[in-house]
């Protein structure tokens, strides 16, 4: 098993990073439209699979964003976040003052969310980075922060 990373092209950045998958090789393949490219992946066994499939797994799983930075000149509010997805996700925020420290400055866990509807913060929600950690959904689509002043 190894460690797997995403270049975002258009960002010059690495995105995520996955661990614990076998693959050995990728290669993406253009079918001409957004809806018709793939991921073509090898593992060590040889066996040659295609991302995204079309099988539902019974796998838990779970999204950890980079930190992301909410303010240039420092500590900011988060006043709410929103979801648009399918399942019953767990999401836990996580506010940091500094984006390589290792312990978050706020956390909160929000469960029982509707999709496509705002979720406020409480008012102590302060900080320069902000990062999420999603589990136990189906489907993600899409995730909004409104941010506010210090």
């Amino acid at each position: 098993m190894q460690t797997v990373f995403v270049f975002n092209v258009r960002r010059g950045v690495i995105e995520s990073k996955y661990t614990g998958l076998d693959i050995q090789r990728g290669q993406p393949l253009s079918g001409g439209a957004w809806l018709k490219n793939v991921l073509v992946l090898l593992d060590s066994n040889g066996l040659v699979t295609e991302y995204p499939g079309s099988t539902i797994t019974t796998e838990t799983n779970r999204i950890k964003t980079a930190r992301y930075r909410l303010n240039e000149t420092g500590n900011v509010r988060l006043n709410r976040v929103m979801l648009i997805y399918s399942g019953n996700p767990t999401v836990k925020v996580k506010i940091y003052n500094h984006r390589f420290s290792s312990t978050a400055t706020r956390e909160i866990t929000l469960t029982d969310l509707t999709s496509e509807k705002w979720s406020l913060l409480p008012s102590s929600f302060k900080g320069n980075y902000v990062e999420f950690d999603i589990t136990n959904f189906t489907e993600l689509k899409g995730i909004f922060a409104e941010i506010g002043g210090a």
